[in-house]
């Protein structure tokens, strides 16, 4: 598969995958009315459980062209939540018993994250 292909087909897989949050997101404000932080959490977890069972499965069928699996999980689940690919990658970390890197992963995103987050708002505050 070419390269512009394969960028093709994940740009349509993602456009794909982030019209499935944001209906999905609908589906769930309307359903439950809970609001935010509840329907990202619930969207994070089935994109994590949806990301795992196609990343085994895809594993466990090696004659299936490994473009297929970037296309579906940098594609599709890359667009539906990160957080799918954040949970897939210390996932592999965690399988490979690097346990440091795991953890150095998962507090690095969450507290840089975070930090970025407030600086950013705090920027915005500053200059609008």
């Amino acid at each position: 598969m070419s390269i512009w292909y394969k960028v093709l087909l994940i740009g349509m897989a993602g456009g794909l995958g982030a019209l499935s949050r944001y209906g999905l997101t609908l589906l769930l404000q309307r359903l439950l009315g809970l609001g935010l932080p509840t329907e990202t959490l619930l969207v994070n977890v089935l994109g994590c459980f949806g990301a795992g069972l196609v990343w085994a499965a895809l594993e466990q069928l090696e004659a299936l062209n490994s473009d297929l699996r970037v296309v579906i999980l940098v594609g599709f689940f890359g667009a539906f939540t990160t957080f799918s690919t954040y949970a897939l990658e210390n996932f592999i970390l965690l399988r490979e018993q690097q346990w440091m890197s795991a953890m150095v992963n998962l507090l690095m995103h969450n507290l840089l994250g975070l930090f970025a987050l407030v600086l950013g708002v705090m920027l915005a505050k500053a200059v609008v």
